[in-house]
């Protein structure tokens, strides 16, 4: 199964309260229609509370530029890599290694709490700031909102990882439907974003269900790398380059490269240990839009080993190879 009523919610922060349980921050926004509340998760109801979370201060990747182009108000997605939904496995959006475990967790003393008003606060006292909350949307109800008083209530929550559930939660599982917070300061050109998980979730998930999977082996991950791309020749082709970071020679046989629409790039041959491997794109559905894009190499029995992303300012140099 998956959520439903996933989306994404664009509006005005204009005020912010913590939850009379302390499990989340609310946030009250505002478009030219009506208000919303924005419910993100600060702690686990269950055992262990502390969330895994990264922030990012400036945020750079091909969505918010789709982001940007959005109209005020609520924009329903479907569970597609092509729809713009958020995947934290398959979207590149960050390495989920990278992520930090929130301190001791009260009442009074919580970092992710004070993490994220920080930024909140700062995008209310700026008046021109824009939030953009991915996860599912509820209302509109029949009563005034709990917390903020509007009638009527409605809003969004899970702004959270909805994939890698075991147990009861499995119901909520699915892939590009996860939940994530941007902040956007037009005037600075300057993006936060903000991604949560929680500790009992599995980040090695099955393409269609977003159920965890077994079979995959945490030696496997970053066996093969994605190190650099010509994205923007002056002449002749695009091409990507790999890296074996193992002790042995890997054969690529079913090993595919996949692009921002999960359109797939075959490999093939053996990559010895420590070398590098240029693979040109040619001849394929598989494309690296001057727009921005991801990147995605998985080997194969289909899993993801690598994964990369560039923006249209990256892809601006011409001729020049891009780090990743």
């Amino acid at each position: 199964m998956s959520l439903k009523g996933y989306g994404v919610l664009k509006s005005n922060p204009i005020s912010s309260m913590v939850a009379s349980d302390s499990t989340h921050l609310e946030i009250q926004t505002v478009d030219d229609e009506k208000r919303y509340r924005i419910a993100v998760n600060v702690r686990s109801q269950t055992f262990p509370p502390e969330l895994r979370y990264i922030i990012f201060d400036d945020f750079k990747h091909p969505i918010t530029d789709t982001l940007s182009k959005l109209d005020d108000g609520f924009t329903s997605i479907q569970s597609s890599p092509q729809s713009g939904g958020l995947d934290y496995i398959r979207g590149n959006l960050f390495d989920y290694r990278d992520m930090k475990l929130a301190h001791h967790i009260s009442s009074s003393d919580n970092e992710l709490l004070d993490s994220i008003q920080k930024y909140v606060n700062t995008a209310i006292s700026t008046k021109d700031a824009q939030i953009y909350a991915f996860g599912q949307s509820w209302g509109p109800e029949n009563k005034p909102d709990q917390y903020f008083g509007f009638k009527p209530g409605g809003g969004i929550h899970d702004i959270h990882m909805n994939q890698g559930n075991s147990g009861k939660w499995m119901d909520d599982n699915g892939v590009w439907q996860d939940g994530g917070m941007f902040i956007n300061f037009p005037s600075k050109d300057k993006w936060i974003a903000m991604f949560f998980a929680f500790q009992s979730q599995s980040f090695h998930t099955d393409d269609m269900s977003g159920d965890p999977i077994s079979q995959f082996r945490q030696s496997d991950e970053d066996a093969v790398v994605i190190v650099a791309g010509l994205l923007n020749p002056v002449s002749g082709t695009q091409s990507i380059s790999i890296l074996n970071t193992t002790s042995g020679t890997i054969d690529l046989t079913g090993w595919t490269l996949a692009d921002s629409n999960k359109n797939k790039l075959s490999l093939s041959g053996n990559i010895g240990a420590g070398d590098f491997k240029a693979v040109p794109v040619t001849g394929s559905a598989f494309a690296l839009p001057s727009s921005g894009g991801i990147i995605s190499l998985l080997d194969n029995n289909g899993m993801k080993i690598s994964g990369v992303k560039y923006t249209s300012d990256e892809f601006a140099n011409k001729g020049r190879t891009i780090i990743f």
